[in-house]
């Protein structure tokens, strides 16, 4: 989860995990938010006055004390199958209903099981500060309710009516509490003057809107502006402050964050979003239109939108998880954002394509990713020329009222330029979603498995749009829709490379730079003979412009240009790499006459190589496939097998699971590639077709760029995770065992993982074999029962070895030298009878071990698995 940590010098939005876990108690007092402040929940700046002052948000959001790092950023979801992602992710969306727990503003469920946000009433105080009760800081009280008025009224307009904020202005009232231009002194004087006039917190309002003077000086009400606790009940602007400041302060009431931008600038974020805003909504630089209502994500949770008005997609198509899943189609989207025309049962709102899910061990709470699909004619029409793309997620927090934070990402299809009225997909353009480093960075396996590509067919300006939507399929490669020319750079870690390229300025040239390790960086210079010569530069392989011929500038992060004349004075820049390579795509000249040259110098350098890497003669090598590495080896002897069994998932991946390599040759590239296939369960799809290169091809693979040396994930994996070489297996029994105890389990049975709010959260034992192993020893310690279901040692006996303690009371133990016969095989010269160690038939999953140990086979004085192996084959049964 995000843990920010931004100050800015007009206001804060604070929140404090125990404030929220207060407002169960009806009160907080100034020693509990002393108490509290040194485990403060996410900070983020707040409106400038009318709108959002975007030199404020130009500051670090790294906050690492905050952070608990798991596995080097790569989650637990590493050690599942891919078709676990999906399933773990809709168990979670499935659990966002039970986080609306708060009657007063969330109403009864409606038809479909699901609770509207449809009530807020808040009492609005303006007060005096203390001894500053002259006239002359007297507020005129129509002035607020006004504005507060067009406020509540803009959210009941972008709700259909559905939400209904409330508010009474009481009279301006001193606050006597010394400091209290303090945050926590602020708060506690507020609750207090309201409980004087007999106002009771959760039953006569559900927030607070403190009306101020501006004290000057720097502290929390210094200056004008506003602040809101991020899905509390206090918050605070200066008087006189415009409508627009206070819907935008509602919004974090809400529960939302500043939402941001999908940016090259996460270099300097990193972990965090980068500190660029999305432009386009209420809460993130659009709070200066009008109509700048919360995303389709948002209001989707707070079922303004219904489910009938969303479509969900993923790249598996339709599932037990997800039975109305599709895997492709075409689509008519209306408006999420017009006021005047609510969504009918038969509109599409927008596009849902879940991504993975996680648990936040330091918050102890989920979450849960997707990319949002929609269609924005608000904010004066600037975006309505084109599709809107966004990576959206939920936190969800049972101790917070509205139950859910939600924050957001835009993506912005020429993200070269600062113009995000550009970050659209144009009609008759296709778009690649290339997964964000934010993403990557959580969970590589899952962001990397859900890759949508969606084509923009026909638009009605300010009525509809349509769109056609795949996704990207595993060991496929496309067909380049363009001729190209094709470069690689790699780079050293010895000394500098740099290499220099006279080129034809009619062709169309691809540059690779490669073996960048984990802080390279790549700098590119032109020189142009005639005419401007440009180049763009990606994260990844560029498939927007080279596979489905969109324009050049789709998914690059940056762009240099150098006019002709330039030969003297070279134009360069510098690129840092996030992954270990970057991208780079020089674009005919269109203005340069033919035989006139462009020429580009690469230099890079590398100073620390990945993990699963070795170091030799200044060059990061990728290990042999499924082989493992320390970070620093600078020998391929330094690489280890994955156990037998098993794979490596990805090559930057820290640990080996469970699976078997598909006997297709996997697909080294770092993305995957498009498929034309169409689901059957899916309506019928424009894409791809080979009529147009704008759309996916049908075409067997021509020549295609190089890639650097990764292995696509397999498919096959299964879910239980196997450990390292250097963590091995242990048959340690539990303490206390039973007598009699079940030796198998059924890996979706469910047990008890905790209760909130009286309401069970229940995980299956799939799930716990993922989680990391100190997780997974405490939950299988634990002896809670509630509502028939039992704790996970009485639902997962193999995950939580409590087999294994009762069998060794009673069965044999393994032999640890003794081989069993696996299977016999003809070959040329005879027979041969394949042998496996008891170790390694412990690696297996459940339905493997049980398959194994169920064969009654011996030859040539070689026993069978049942009896070499009875502990480990007793466990399956």
């Amino acid at each position: 989860m995000m843990k920010r940590n931004v100050y800015s010098t007009v206001a804060i939005v604070f929140y404090l995990l125990q404030v929220c876990q207060s407002k169960r108690d009806g009160g907080l007092s100034i020693s509990a938010i002393a108490s509290t402040a040194t485990k403060s929940r996410v900070i983020v700046p707040d409106a400038y006055n009318d709108g959002f002052d975007m030199s404020e948000l130009e500051v670090p959001r790294n906050d690492p004390k905050n952070i608990k790092p798991k596995r080097n950023g790569l989650t637990r979801s590493l050690a599942r199958d891919p078709m676990d992602r999906q399933a773990d992710v809709w168990e979670t969306i499935g659990t966002l209903e039970s986080y609306k727990t708060v009657s007063r503003i969330f109403s009864t469920a409606s038809s479909d099981g699901k609770k509207t946000f449809s009530t807020y009433h808040y009492k609005v105080l303006p007060i005096y500060w203390n001894g500053k009760t002259s006239d002359v800081w007297d507020m005129d009280l129509e002035i607020i309710r006004s504005q507060v008025q067009m406020a509540v009224e803009n959210h009941s307009s972008q709700s259909w009516g559905k939400l209904k904020v409330t508010f009474e202005v009481v009279p301006q009232t001193e606050h006597v509490l010394a400091w209290a231009g303090r945050l926590g002194h602020a708060i506690a004087g507020a609750e207090n003057i309201l409980s004087s006039m007999g106002y009771t917190k959760r039953e006569d309002y559900d927030g607070i809107i403190m009306v101020y003077h501006g004290l000057g000086g720097s502290g929390d009400y210094c200056c004008s502006g506003g602040k809101a606790f991020l899905g509390g009940v206090f918050g605070a602007v200066s008087y006189e402050s415009s409508w627009r400041v206070l819907r935008h302060e509602m919004g974090h009431y809400f529960g939302h964050y500043h939402h941001m931008h999908n940016h090259y600038n996460y270099r300097n974020s990193r972990p965090y979003p980068p500190s660029i805003t999305d432009g386009f909504d209420m809460m993130s630089g659009g709070n200066t239109y009008d109509r700048s209502d919360f995303g389709v994500a948002s209001k989707w949770y707070f079922n303004w939108v219904s489910d009938d008005n969303i479509v969900a997609l993923q790249p598996e198509g339709k599932t037990a998880a997800c039975p109305k899943c599709l895997k492709s189609g075409t689509f008519t989207l209306k408006p999420f954002d017009d006021w005047l025309n609510p969504p009918g049962s038969s509109d599409i709102m927008g596009i849902h394509i879940p991504v993975m899910s996680q648990y936040d061990s330091y918050w102890e709470i989920d979450l849960v990713y997707s990319y949002w699909l929609s269609y924005r004619t608000g904010v004066n029409g600037l975006l309505d020329k084109g599709l809107s793309v966004h990576v959206a997620w939920f936190e969800l927090e049972p101790y917070m009222q509205m139950g859910v934070y939600y924050d957001s990402m835009n993506y912005d299809a020429f993200g070269h330029s600062d113009d995000k009225t550009d970050s659209v997909v144009l009609v008759d353009t296709c778009y690649h979603i290339t997964p964000a480093p934010f993403l990557l960075d959580r969970d590589l396996i899952s962001a990397n498995a859900v890759q949508p590509v969606v084509c923009v067919d026909s638009i009605n300006a300010g009525s509809d749009i349509t769109i056609s939507v795949n996704f990207l399929e595993p060991n496929v490669q496309p067909t380049p829709s363009v001729d190209i020319v094709e470069r690689t750079v790699s780079c050293s870690t010895s000394s500098a490379t740099s290499e220099t390229f006279v080129m034809d300025a009619k062709a169309l040239n691809l540059f690779h730079v490669d073996g960048m390790g984990t802080d390279g960086a790549a700098t590119l210079s032109l020189k142009s003979d005639e005419g401007w010569s440009m180049a763009y530069f990606y994260d990844g392989f560029p498939y927007s412009p080279l596979i489905y011929g969109s324009d050049v500038a789709y998914g690059s992060m940056r762009r240099l240009g150098s006019a002709a004349g330039s030969a003297d004075s070279p134009k360069g820049m510098t690129y840092t790499a996030l992954f270990g390579e970057i991208y780079a795509i020089i674009p005919v000249n269109q203005w340069a006459p033919e035989g006139s040259t462009v020429t580009a110098t690469v230099s890079c350098q590398a100073t620390t190589c990945f993990p699963n890497q070795y170091n030799l003669n200044g060059r990061c090598n990728q290990c042999p496939l499924d082989h493992r590495a320390n970070q620093g080896a600078t020998s391929s002897l330094q690489c280890w097998p994955c156990p037998e069994g098993t794979i490596l998932s990805h090559p930057h991946a820290t640990e080996c699971v469970v699976g078997q390599r598909s006997t297709s040759s996997p697909v080294s590239s770092p993305v995957a590639s498009p498929t034309a296939k169409d689901d059957d369960d899916a309506s019928p799809t424009k894409m791809p077709s080979n009529s147009s290169t704008k759309k996916p091809s049908n075409n067997p693979p021509t020549k295609m760029p190089s890639r650097s040396p990764s292995h696509s994930p397999s498919r096959s994996p299964s879910n239980r995770p196997s450990p390292s070489p250097s963590n091995p297996p242990t048959n340690k029994p539990s303490p206390n065992p039973t007598a009699n105890v079940q030796c198998t389990e059924n890996p979706n049975a469910k047990f008890l993982l905790n209760v909130v709010n009286g309401s069970p959260r229940v995980r299956t034992c799939i799930w716990l074999q993922s989680v990391a192993q100190k997780r997974r020893n405490n939950l299988c310690k634990k002896s809670r029962t509630h509502s028939g279901y039992k704790s996970a040692k009485d639902v997962c006996f193999v995950t939580c070895n409590i087999c294994q303690a009762a069998i060794e009371t009673d069965v044999a133990p393994d032999s640890t030298t003794e081989k069993f016969l696996l299977k016999t095989q003809v070959v040329s010269n005879g027979i041969v009878n394949k042998v496996k160690t008891c170790a390694w038939l412990q690696n297996q999953n459940v339905s493997k071990i049980s398959k194994i140990c169920g064969r009654n086979r011996s030859a040539s004085g070689v026993r069978s698995a049942a009896k070499v192996c009875p502990n480990t084959c007793a466990a399956s049964m």
